[in-house]
């Protein structure tokens, strides 16, 4: 067995510097390189170095007989005198040839290249350039300014940054940045190599010691990429942006940044025009469809860089749609509601996307203009139809609020993300409710165009009928249409409150029936076919009609992966009356 060292000279390293290590080594014969050869660094060693202190260094091997460059980072013993050493150690199984060669133990070069402004693509000079470590054999900067923005490019161990100018964002504000970036890696291969940050507290030095928080940069490899990040979370701070460079001889590459901004986004709220929440009326009659009428608009939250309004008055009616973070309300001027009345409030809705968290509709006897969430609202609990896109009427009985000024509202919200939608309102009235209320207005229908003796049966009858076939008598109202797959009687479309139902009549227990579960589903066109053109076009939405036929099932397709049994029914014959009781007969009457 044997121990042999080769011990430096004493090195004395100056304080506030970085300093190197870099040898070149190889062996041969060893099976076991490491348990042979070692390297070490000591601060006390004194003539014997089996008294000293060591610290061991890391030191690689190659394959036998080939050169490794080992470099060490010894930065840590500024202002300490050292003592490099390479220990030899061998017995009968382990043992070998050891050499040495190219020692350096250096000083690394550090610059600073203080720099401001903003156009990226103009010059290099505009971003600041910060070099934590770089070669000094490294004549340029690892960042460069080029044609398409400003690249980063080293193949050996480096840490450099592109730092912008002070950015100072202003309280309640929202700060968007953009920009775009070019690497030659896989997504996963340059999160090690390129990264991208937001720095609180920089002061011109090494931005390691500034508060920072990395910014998730989304990569292409050999592509540009655009990113738009929100960093309206740093409004009332003062901060910088940077982007970091890390490389080493086996993770490096090209980092490209171009079309660098950062814009501010306004928040603006109050009332979009004419403020009209303080005139009075006594009812009201909207149809929105050729402007707001009587409704102002009032933005609590709505951005600078939005051209439209987030509600406003279309074809369709009123309408608001927004993919981004807002808030707005539609509201009514001051309704004075008589003392002794009774009042209702009718619109038709339709919808987008999420409907319950997004779009709301409130009452009020408080309110007196301004940002309404500064006082308490009722919640009218809108219903909606239970697909999207279908028109659905809303009746809201407002007559507990006879006597007061109201003011009813809706709410609009959304969200950048998941919270967004399009929700339009049309043909709403607030006025007395007519006599009789929400009663049916319509009186039991001439017996002569029904058979003696028959007996009519509602719907809720109807669904306590065993699954199966026989001929009854049903009576509803026609409250949408729909088309179906005659082959297997599947659902494709149903449209409740259409008028002039076309192709298969939905037949509903009450006027207001908008659950398709809830209502029958009736082959008109193909069962009554001597009068299949008239009942075709003449069914219109909340006639009443009493029919006789086969009761059967149908499913409905809700998705690939649920059905729903609906009641089902092929009619031979129909009785339809208007508001005034007048019957018109379609099919072959039964005589039983």
């Amino acid at each position: 067995m044997s121990e042999s060292w080769l011990i430096s000279p004493k090195f004395t390293l100056e304080s506030g510097n970085e300093y190197e290590l870099s040898i070149t080594n190889s062996y041969m014969n060893a099976a076991n390189p490491s348990q042979v050869y070692s390297a070490h660094i000591s601060t006390d060693y004194n003539d014997n170095p089996e008294t000293a202190t060591w610290g061991k260094l890391n030191l690689e091997f190659g394959a036998a007989k080939e050169a490794k460059v080992n470099t060490t980072d010894l930065s840590q013993y500024a202002g300490q005198t050292v003592v490099i050493a390479f220990k030899y150690t061998a017995t009968e199984t382990e043992k070998g040839t050891f050499e040495i060669f190219n020692f350096s133990l250096s000083k690394v070069v550090k610059e600073e290249v203080p720099v401001s402004g903003l156009d990226i693509n103009a010059n290099i000079t505009d971003f600041s350039v910060y070099d934590v470590k770089r070669f000094a054999s490294v004549d340029e900067h690892i960042w460069k300014n080029t044609a398409d923005g400003i690249a980063a490019n080293a193949n050996k161990e480096s840490e450099s940054w592109l730092i912008s100018k002070s950015f100072n964002l202003e309280n309640n504000d929202i700060y968007q940045l953009s920009f775009s970036v070019y690497n030659d890696k896989t997504a996963e291969d340059a999160k090690k190599v390129y990264k991208a940050y937001v720095l609180e507290n920089y002061n011109n030095d090494n931005p390691n010691n500034a508060n920072k928080t990395e910014l998730t940069v989304s990569f292409g490899k050999n592509q540009t990429k655009a990113n738009t990040l929100d960093l309206s979370e740093y409004a009332g701070k003062n901060i910088n942006i940077a982007f970091k460079y890390t490389s080493t001889d086996q993770d490096n590459g090209i980092f490209r940044i171009s079309k660098f901004s950062m814009e501010k986004d306004e928040i603006i709220s109050g009332f979009d025009g004419e403020d009209k929440t303080s005139n009075t009326v006594s009812s009201i009659d909207e149809s929105f469809k050729t402007n707001l009428g009587v409704f102002s608009v009032y933005d609590v939250l709505k951005h600078s860089t939005d051209n439209e309004h987030i509600w406003s008055s279309t074809k369709y009616g009123a309408v608001s749609t927004m993919n981004k973070e807002s808030e707005s309300w539609l509201i009514s001027p001051l309704v004075d509601l008589e003392s002794n009345k009774k009042y209702e409030l009718k619109f038709t809705s339709w919808y987008q996307k999420p409907k319950d968290e997004n779009y709301k509709l409130y009452i009020s006897t408080a309110y007196q203009g301004g940002n309404p969430n500064d006082i308490q609202w009722t919640d009218l609990n809108i219903k909606f139809a239970e697909a999207e896109k279908t028109n659905l009427e809303n009746v809201i009985d407002l007559s507990e609020y006879a006597g007061q000024k109201i003011t009813i509202a809706f709410k609009y919200v959304s969200t950048e993300n998941s919270l967004k939608g399009k929700f339009e309102v049309f043909d709403l009235t607030l006025k007395e409710k007519e006599e009789g209320g929400n009663e049916d207005p319509q009186p039991q229908p001439e017996e002569s165009l029904i058979p003696e003796g028959v007996t009519i049966k509602t719907i809720s009858q109807v669904k306590l009928l065993e699954e199966g076939s026989e001929n009854i008598w049903v009576e509803g109202f026609v409250v949408g249409s729909a088309s179906a797959d005659y082959a297997n009687g599947v659902f494709k479309v149903a449209q409740f409150g259409k008028e002039n139902a076309q192709y298969n009549v939905v037949i509903g227990e009450d006027v207001s029936a908008n659950v398709f579960d809830e209502c029958l589903y009736v082959n008109i066109d193909g069962s009554l076919k001597s009068n299949k053109a008239s009942l075709k076009y003449s069914v219109s939405s909340n006639k009443r009609i009493i029919f006789y036929g086969k009761y059967t099932t149908y499913s409905k397709s809700n998705n690939k992966s649920q059905t729903a049994t609906i009641l089902g029914f092929d009619p031979t014959y129909a009785v339809i009356y208007d508001e005034d009781n007048n019957g018109t007969a379609y099919g072959t009457k039964p005589t039983e």
